[in-house]
């Protein structure tokens, strides 16, 4: 099972570019391990103010590491 959306696709999406799985916990175990977890979902209820919450949508959102050089490139003509 595929995650709901996959954005970035290797050897047709950049190199560079950002990755993003929606709900990837249906395709993935070991992601569904972490994302279903009960003490996480108690720990979220008690940021929120709220006795429990449940799992709308998972988003993992990822950059490969540029060259160090490149980053201060980006971030001198960001300014």
């Amino acid at each position: 099972i595929y995650p709901d959306e996959w954005h970035w696709r290797q050897g047709i999406s950049r190199d560079d570019a950002a990755r993003e799985m929606c709900n990837a916990w249906k395709s993935s175990r070991a992601i569904a391990s972490i994302v279903l977890q009960e003490q996480l979902g108690q720990i979220v209820a008690g940021v929120m103010g709220r006795d429990s919450v449940r799992i709308a949508q998972d988003d993992i959102v990822w950059k490969p590491p540029q060259p160090r050089g490149e980053q201060q490139r980006a971030t001198a003509t960001s300014v």
